[in-house]
């Protein structure tokens, strides 16, 4: 959680890429945790790294970031928009 908040301060100040590695920080630490918080943050986190990879301008791996989020929420609004 402390990388997502990071990562979501970066992200509001528009510095993308460090938003970015915050995020992908975060999904290292909860890659193992298979409890429903974990899923529900890995979700959150991939989503985010959708978000931000659009900002940066690459779209494809924001697409696979959002199709990642897909495979935890097929129905999640965001990752499909995203996606």
């Amino acid at each position: 959680m402390r990388e997502k908040e990071k990562g979501n301060a970066l992200f509001s100040k528009n510095n993308f890429e460090l938003a970015l590695a915050s995020y992908r920080a975060g999904l290292d630490a909860v890659h193992k945790d298979v409890s429903p918080a974990g899923a529900a943050v890995r979700l959150a986190l991939y989503l985010n790294c959708a978000a931000a990879l659009l900002k940066l301008e690459r779209p494809h791996e924001a697409s696979q970031a959002a199709t990642d989020a897909l495979v935890l929420d097929a129905r999640n609004p965001k990752a499909l928009l995203r996606r």
